[in-house]
């Protein structure tokens, strides 16, 4: 996944996968925080 502006990081990187870029290796973050972290970046607050 990509992310540009709206505040996010620039030049981070999260976790890490296998050599076929299949299976989580180290650090694995669920879609629902990606998707916590795009609503937050939009200004909506995903408990709601």
């Amino acid at each position: 996944m990509w992310l540009a502006g709206a505040g996010v990081k620039p030049g981070m990187s999260l976790g890490e996968t296998d050599d076929y870029c299949y299976n989580i290796v180290k650090n694995p973050v669920h879609v629902h925080d990606l998707h916590a972290t795009i609503l937050y970046c939009l200004g909506i607050d995903h408990t709601d």
